[in-house]
């Protein structure tokens, strides 16, 4: 066995033995420590390196290639310490071509996915590239086990994971680099075109329940955003690796290997997009490295990444069930039995506002004494209807308001911008980054006319729902030793709905609220507005201590604080003026800012024996409201059993897992008229088994998939509890509901030369509990989707892919809860995409979505009865014409 000085003497020896060619007494050295079975994972990397740095300099590539393999079997994310242009070509072409590149998102550290516990998909960069994704929502749609309704209103989609419906994408939590990005009040993740594509390194996508290691509303899986900001040093060596492959060779390679030593070396990403409803798009990410060292002598990189997008949207009023003015010229009914006070006498008061009318117009229909003494009226009335004239002035007074200010206003204008500052050396990383984003959409398509109201107002202004989020982060890695490792990572987040976001409705007489003195002056109705305000906070700690044992043995264990400001319900106001404090519909208990405190204590084993690997974890969680409300402890485990082939080309693993859900703030606090709070609301819970493998007999060929059943119980629904006055329901939100879903997955990715075939098939029976089983809507069954890419011309300078998306039948209805409903037909949409290298990292690249033209829908996404419609209409054929710019 080595000790640490004998190692760190026999290293410094053959540095300088390496330095004047000495490369036999390098060997010599360094043999001994790769080749030991008992020295730690870097020592045998260390040996290891320098001694493909020496079959370089011998001209033996095959043996430097073989030696970066090992390496990077060890650790896929090996960093190389010497800025030798060949190597670094050999670890690039290696990291390029794996099919085991490790995830992080499982357990909070390096793993090989193909044996972590728990399945996963990774989209890598290369595939977003070639794909021609133009933002986060559209690679949904190519995802195994994801169900997505691209709603396009106040949230721009929903998924729905391996069945599990909501109300919201609640039940999946996004993170970008570890860090949260669902919603405080609502749990609720905003998938719209607000996150930038031109930072994503890779995206990691986990199924199945994963609280054991993230704690609530990791219900059903995670995806993790893992950008380049992340890893600066790695990309800037990647640039150079790029720029140089089959463009230079000789004494080139090494005076551009020495450019990264110059003082500042930098970077550009540019992706701009200009197509289809007048959708333009830019981001950026500009990035470097300051060469000279901090006191800490650590490097400093830097990274600032932003995006803008706008779209003027589909018109939905091409639409019948959109239109408005066809809407409103259907619901006659109102005018005629537009009464004011049948069969009851009139009070005095309510004479005195008579007394303004002409009840003698032939405007109205009086019923009851009409007899005048000294020429005023004084007489008893019944009652008072419009006439047909007054029904056909209302009507036209109405229209006129509707032609003036209604109409779908669509457009959708979005933000975002993140600074990163990043100080690392070989052992330390500390990290700091600041990031807010802003979407501003059209309520609609969410809210239709069924209800005889009308909420889109054609102008700007209104009609529109704001979100604004805010995020600071500071995380700090430390390599202690060979062994141990700590992570701490804090955020401070912001969430606000703007106080611009706003509901507007219409104030006509064919709803009532115009009265008969505004009719007979001819009054032409307009829109009221309320707008909404809502702001929360959180800071949260996270500190992590990782063992890697020397064998067979690793520990993970943490500690999570989280203390959140969080407000209960949405404040209403009638104008956005700051003095308007605004008030809730129901004056809803936690209308306030209410305290929310969470604990979580976690951790996770794995031992190995042999060719099987044993993963045992657990998390214990608190969560506190006020001293008062909280679901106080609530415990998850997760085991897993992994079998490997010695030659890993065979792979079994099972899962058992389980999660729980936080219940969130607005099913907990917010009131509406008819729906009252519920402070005590408990958690939901799921537990779920996997099993499955994958089979990888080759480089150019991989298959994997997976069985699944869950059972989900105390799902939060809303129950009738009371009704009002006039008879109307009274809900609240209690833990009532049961679900079970259980499917398949299977996956396959082929390759060779220039071309590949990705293909993914998800089959999945969701059901619900209501005295017995029945079908969940919006869940397609079987889902089947097709990659297809290929590269033509002198080095590979034109990139063509097509994607092809199958949709089975899914069950919608206009009350989501009912037991039965109608069915939207399948569907197989196809996308295209054609990227050219015009020169040197610069992309022309041309989209098609939906490439036949295909007319569909996609189910509601809340019980549509009244103002949520069952079905929303999807995009037709939609062009964009892109630019990639890299630098």
């Amino acid at each position: 066995m080595y000790g640490q000085a004998s190692y760190e003497e026999k290293i410094e020896n053959s540095r300088a033995a390496l330095q004047i060619g000495k490369f036999l007494e390098v060997k010599q050295e360094l043999k001994p420590i790769s080749k030991s079975q008992i020295s730690s994972i870097s020592q045998r990397n260390d040996a290891l390196e320098m001694l493909a740095m020496v079959a370089i300099a011998q001209d033996s590539f095959t043996l430097a290639e073989g030696l970066c393999r090992d390496i990077l079997s060890q650790d896929p994310y090996f960093d190389t310490r010497y800025n030798n242009y060949i190597l670094q070509i050999l670890f690039r072409k290696i990291k390029n071509e794996r099919t085991d590149v490790q995830v992080f998102s499982i357990s909070k550290k390096g793993e090989n996915p193909l044996k972590a516990p728990a399945f996963v998909e990774i989209i890598t960069l290369e595939e977003i590239v070639n794909r021609g994704y133009n933002d986060l929502e559209e690679l949904f749609h190519d995802l195994p086990g994801f169900d997505v309704t691209r709603s396009q209103g106040v949230s721009y989609a929903h998924i729905y994971q391996r069945g599990f419906r909501s109300t919201l994408s609640d039940k999946t939590i996004l993170l970008i680099d570890g860090v949260e990005q669902n919603d405080l009040v609502s749990n609720n993740v905003n998938i719209s075109r607000q996150y930038p594509l031109a930072n994503i390194d890779h995206i990691e996508i986990i199924y199945g329940p994963s609280s054991t290691i993230y704690g609530a509303n990791a219900f059903i899986g995670v995806v993790n955003i893992v950008t380049k900001s992340s890893s600066v040093n790695q990309r800037l060596k990647n640039k150079y690796v790029e720029r140089e492959s089959g463009l230079a060779s000789g004494p080139m390679l090494e005076f551009l290997a020495d450019q990264e030593d110059q003082e500042n070396t930098m970077g550009l990403d540019l992706n701009m997009f200009y197509g289809s409803n007048n959708s333009f798009n830019a981001d950026a990410s500009f990035f470097g490295k300051l060469n000279s060292k901090s006191k800490s002598g650590m490097d400093v990189f830097y990274s600032l990444d932003a995006r803008y997008y706008y779209s003027d949207e589909p018109n939905f009023n091409q639409y019948e069930m959109y239109n408005s003015l066809n809407d409103f010229l259907s619901i006659s009914n109102n005018y005629k039995s537009y009464n004011l006070y049948p069969d009851q006498d009139l009070t005095v008061n309510q004479k005195v506002d008579l007394n303004g009318i002409n009840v003698y117009s032939d405007n109205y229909i009086i019923y009851g004494d009409t007899t005048k003494n000294a020429g005023v009226w004084n007489g008893t009335i019944d009652s008072l209807k419009l006439s047909e004239k007054g029904i056909s002035l209302a009507r036209n007074l109405d229209s006129l308001a509707y032609v003036n200010n209604f109409g779908v206003n669509k457009y959708s204008e979005e933000y975002y911008v993140k600074g990163t500052l990043s100080f690392i050396d070989r052992t330390k990383r500390f990290v700091v980054s600041a990031e807010s984003w802003k979407t501003n959409n059209g309520i609609e398509p969410w809210y239709n006319f069924r209800d005889g109201k009308r909420f889109w107002v054609n102008k700007p202004e209104y009609g529109r729902w704001i979100y604004n989020n805010s995020l600071i982060t500071a995380s700090f890695f430390n390599q202690i030793s060979d062994n141990f490792s700590l992570t701490n990572l804090t955020s401070y987040r912001f969430h606000t709905i703007d106080e611009n976001t706003n509901f507007p409705s219409m104030s006509g007489y064919y709803n009532g609220k115009l009265a008969w003195k505004d009719l007979e002056a001819s009054v032409l109705p307009n829109p009221t507005t309320t707008y909404w305000f809502r702001t929360s906070n959180q800071l949260r700690n996270e500190f992590r201590l990782n063992y890697e044992g020397i064998k067979n043995l690793s520990l993970l264990a943490g500690l999570e604080y989280r203390n959140g400001l969080i407000q209960g319900d949405y404040l209403k106001y009638t104008d956005n003026n700051v003095e308007n404090l605004g008030s809730t519909s129901g004056g809803a208990t936690g209308a306030e800012h209410l305290r929310a405190l969470d604990y979580g204590i976690f951790a996770q084993g794995q031992y190995d024996l042999g060719n099987l690997s044993l993963i045992a974890g657990t998390r214990i969680d608190n969560n506190n409201i006020r001293g008062v409300y909280g679901f106080g402890w609530v415990q998850n485990p997760r085991l897993a059993l992994v079998y490997a082939t010695k030659n890993q080309k065979i792979i079994l693993k099972s899962v058992y897992s389980s999660a729980f859900t936080n219940p969130s703030f607005l099913q907990r606090f917010a009131e509406t008229e008819t729906r009252i709070s519920n402070p005590r609301l408990k958690p939901e819970k799921i537990q779920n088994i996997d099993f499955g493998g994958y089979y990888v007999p080759s480089k150019t060929l991989k298959i994997g998939g997976s069985i699944f059943a869950s059972s989900v119980t105390g799902i939060s629904e809303t129950v009738e509890v009371g009704t009002t006055s006039d008879g109307s329901s009274i809900t609240q939100y209690q833990p009532t509901g049961e679900q079970r879903f259980y499917g398949a997955m299977l996956s396959g990715n082929f390759s060779i030369k220039t071309f590949s075939l990705k293909g993914n098939y998800s089959y999945t029976i969701p059901e619900y509990f209501d005295q017995e089983w029945h079908p969940v809507r919006s869940i397609a069954p079987t889902r089947i989707n097709l990659i297809l890419n290929n590269s033509f011309g002198s080095k590979k300078r034109v990139n063509a892919n097509l994607r092809i998306n199958h949709i089975g039948k899914r069950m919608y209805s206009y009350d989501q809860n009912s037991k039965t409903g109608s069915f939207l037909d399948p569907i197989t949409i196809v996308n295209a995409s054609v990227l050219v290298k015009l020169f040197y990292q610069c992309r022309l690249e041309l989209n098609v979505r939906n490439l036949f033209d295909l007319e569909y829908s996609d189910p509601g996404i809340r019980t549509a009865s009244g103002k949520h419609p069952a079905t929303i209409p999807q995009f037709r054929r939609r062009f964009h014409l892109k630019l990639r710019l890299s630098l």
